[in-house]
């Protein structure tokens, strides 16, 4: 397959403008990260709130420009010639996508030039009719998405970008979506990357999984063998209790860490840490397996 996107060495960090209008660097949100996503392929993005996972898709659909590093897209010559990004963001709070004053119908109309297109996204999406006479407040939080998904697959993207899709869903709910987005990657032949908080989710739906903490990537590679056995205690805590969670502030002190030296993130939580870890992180690579940890399980 070939590579539809790249990224070598992105970093970001937001600064703040102080009284004197000087730039002030606040904390590291992403630091030096780098992989390849293959055209027709799914990536998971996994880690705790807080990680960077929302700011890495702003990035990536240019949204927000990273500081430092690079970003190749191989998009095809003839995509979206009215010029429509070929990146496209279904994010948590679909506000933006949906209209709440407006008709649904009003609105899927709008952004398909075809109504046999729109009827066969309708069909795949299993958009019922009787919803194009619902107002947008409406909706429920599952037709949300789904509307909003209809509006977005309109300009034939060629990346979607998936951003907690399954979040303040019930299990049925969220089999239903994974199915859903099975289908679309399925018939679209579209390459997604979905982030979550939820390891397993991504087990039953990604091929490749990256698993963040703290700006960093702790481990990058194919999704079964990450879950199956995995080498950083990061993943191994994500996996032994996959509805881990904590508060931004419960990890500030590893990204202060980060402002001052190029080690692991994830020191401060680690049991298996050493001072190399303050100060450098090891790189091991596999087949289908990249594990950044001085002291791998």
């Amino acid at each position: 397959m070939s590579v539809l996107l790249e990224l070598e060495r992105i970093s970001y960090s937001p600064s703040k403008i102080s009284l004197f209008r000087k730039n002030i660097s606040s904390e590291v949100i992403l630091n030096n990260i780098s992989f390849n996503l293959e055209k027709g392929k799914t990536l998971g993005i996994v880690g705790e709130s807080g990680s960077g996972k929302t700011t890495l898709a702003k990035i990536i659909g240019g949204i927000l420009k990273p500081d430092e590093g690079i970003l190749n897209y191989n998009f095809g010559v003839n995509t979206n010639k009215k010029g429509n990004n070929p990146i496209q963001i279904l994010f948590q709070n679909s506000n933006e996508l949906i209209n709440p004053s407006r008709k649904v119908g009003n609105m899927l109309n709008e952004s398909y030039e075809s109504k046999d297109k729109l009827s066969d996204i309708c069909i795949l999406l299993d958009i019922q009719s009787g919803l194009f006479e619902k107002f947008g407040h409406q909706l429920s939080g599952g037709e949300r998405q789904r509307i909003g998904l209809a509006r977005l697959l309109s300009v034939n993207p060629e990346l979607l970008i998936l951003d907690e899709p399954f979040s303040a869903q019930d299990p049925d709910s969220q089999k239903s979506f994974l199915s859903l987005f099975k289908k679309i990657k399925s018939e679209l032949d579209i390459t997604i990357i979905c982030i979550s908080h939820d390891i397993y989710l991504l087990k039953e739906f990604a091929d490749d999984l990256i698993v963040l903490f703290g700006g960093n990537i702790m481990e990058a590679g194919d999704v079964d063998n990450i879950i199956n056995s995995p080498r950083h205690p990061y993943t191994n805590l994500l996996i032994e209790a996959f509805n881990y969670k904590l508060k931004r502030s419960d990890f500030k002190e590893d990204k202060n860490q980060l402002l001052k030296n190029k080690g692991c993130s994830f020191f401060s939580r680690c049991e298996k840490s050493s001072n190399k870890c303050l100060e450098s992180v090891d790189i091991i690579k596999s087949a289908s397996l990249i594990t950044y940890c001085n002291h791998p399980l």
